[in-house]
Formats: structure tokens, sequence, C-alpha cells
């Protein structure tokens, strides 16, 4: 897979408009629209601590981070990873409903993808074209996110996938959309990779890389 590092605006923003013509952009949430980690993983460690009544060393917690896929704490996590290095039983229901509750204390450790949102912004102001959030996070933490940084009104639509493996291809079922009027920008390769077994062309992925660059993205032709 050959990578393309766009490192500013005018590049990223080239390299959208000279993809083939297309009407509905698909734009995934985290790690793409904004870069919500370190925000996510804090609000975990506060709820475990408080829920269980236990302080998480700073080994601990780095350890528990770099033990998950893509270092972003998650509920399925807890299982294999989590229960064996704090070596503790948890009430993971309980903890990820608090961690829900208490993330909005966290949003001022979220970034937001400079680059991209400068591009969709552009975009917007084409009416032949309608940008579609799409996303498996849970409405509750998502719309107060966009409300922080005055996001909501770049989408025509947000369409909540319910931790689908497969989100584009039940949007493009769903909204009954001709795979080649799609262009998808995602960080995650598996969702990619599914969106191209359901008749999106590789040339029509746009991958976001958070490990290397922030405020930047990357192309993949898959």
């Amino acid at each position: 897979m050959d990578i393309i590092l766009q490192q500013d605006f005018l590049q990223s923003f080239a390299m959208l408009h000279n993809l083939p013509a297309y009407k509905y952009l698909l734009i995934d949430f985290d790690n793409t629209l904004a870069f919500t980690n370190e925000a996510n993983n804090l609000a975990y460690l506060r709820s475990i601590e408080d829920i269980s009544q236990i302080k998480v060393s700073d080994e601990q917690y780095q350890l528990i981070v770099s033990s998950m896929p893509d270092r972003r704490i998650t509920k399925t996590g807890f299982y294999e990873i989590i229960l064996e290095i704090l070596n503790t039983g948890l009430d993971v229901p309980k903890i990820a409903a608090y961690k829900n509750k208490i993330y909005p204390a966290f949003m001022s450790y979220i970034q937001k993808n400079q680059a991209l949102i400068r591009v969709l912004e552009d975009i917007k102001s084409n009416p032949e074209i309608k940008i579609i959030l799409v996303t498996n996070a849970n409405p509750r933490r998502v719309i107060p996110i966009l409300d922080f940084f005055n996001l909501e009104g770049l989408f025509d639509r947000i369409f909540y996938t319910n931790d689908s493996l497969d989100k584009y291809s039940l949007v493009i079922s769903q909204l009954n959309l001709n795979p080649d009027d799609v262009v998808i920008i995602d960080d995650d390769e598996h969702q990619l990779n599914s969106a191209k077994l359901s008749g999106v062309s590789g040339i029509r992925l746009v991958q976001i890389n958070p490990k290397e660059v922030k405020n930047a993205f990357t192309l993949s032709s898959t």
C-alpha cells in the first residue's frame, strides 16, 4: 500500500480535488475529523480509578495504552489486557458508562484535524457534494464535541452506525448510493477495505494516519 503524506492544507486541498468526480463525501469521526485518543484514554483512566477505587501508576497506564490496538482504550480491551495488567476484577459496564458521563471534562485534550476541516469548509460551498459524517461512536459523545468545535454545520447528515464493522457498506446500502459517486476518508484500514468490497474503488479511499501526522492527512490507494 502506497501512502502519500500530505503535510499542509494546500497539498491536501489539491489531492482531494484531483480525485475522480464524486457526489458524496463520507467522513469518519474519531482520529479522522478529530484526534480523540488522549481524551478517551484519560477519561477511561479516571473512570477505572473512581469506580474501582484503585490508583493506576503511570507505568501501568502507559502499558495499557501501548497494548491497545491503535493505542486507544476500549471496552473490549478490558478483558484481555487491562485485567491482566492491573491484576484485579473490574466492573467493565459500569466503568464504560461512567467514562461516557465524565468524558466532557476531557474535551480540551481533543485536537481537530485543521487541514481536513479547511478542505471540508471549501467543499461545503459546492451544493452538488453532500458531506456525511459516518461514525460508530455514541451520539452522546459526538454531538458535544461537534458543538465544542462548532463543526456540526459542516455536515449535510450524520449517520450513526452502532459499532458496525462495515459501516460504509451499511451507509451506501441504506442511502442507496452509487459507489462510483462516493469518496471516503477514514483512519481505519479495515473499514476502508470493507468499503472497497462494496464497490468503492481504491482511488476513492483516503486514509488518515494519526500515528504520523496531525492537522494533515494521507492518501491511500488500496
